[in-house]
């Protein structure tokens, strides 16, 4: 039985996504985790800037807030959607741009799909699935996609 098999018996509980860019400053890595206990979730959101200078410490962020369950079940169903093989296909590295990962499972097993600048030729590269559900956490951790993207 694949990984996927077996997160897709189970209901997941957390899903991650981390968004790591190769050359901004400012929310140099964004980290978002969602987290579904019983029938509540919470989601964390931390941007961190690529260095600690006291200049760019105010565009750091942690911060943590209840989320709407239906919303946490609406990603969980989109992440299962995503085609493994479709990752393993669309492999193409840059130096510039930025690293998207999504993760999500039970506790600290998590299965993780990366990829490189997934909005790069998104439907040729067969990434419509992934950058969908990167679109919806992003949405649903209230922050800006062209800002970080």
């Amino acid at each position: 039985m694949s990984p996927l098999e077996v997160i897709a018996q189970t209901n997941i509980e957390r899903i991650k996504f981390e968004l790591i860019q190769s050359l901004r400053i400012p929310d140099h890595i964004v980290t978002i985790e969602m987290t579904k206990r019983g029938d509540t979730a919470s989601i964390r959101v931390i941007s961190k800037p690529m260095d600690n200078s006291k200049e760019w410490n105010h565009t750091a962020m942690d911060t943590s807030y209840s989320m709407e369950i239906s919303r946490f079940s609406q990603i969980a169903n989109l992440v299962q959607k995503i085609s493994q093989n479709d990752i393993e296909k669309s492999k193409v590295d840059g130096f510039d741009g930025y690293t998207c990962t999504i993760g999500f499972g039970i506790a600290e097993n998590l299965l993780y799909y990366s990829v490189w600048s997934p909005d790069y030729a998104t439907k040729k590269r067969n990434l419509t699935e992934f950058m969908r559900v990167c679109t919806l956490i992003i949405k649903t951790a209230d922050l800006n996609k062209r800002k970080l993207m």
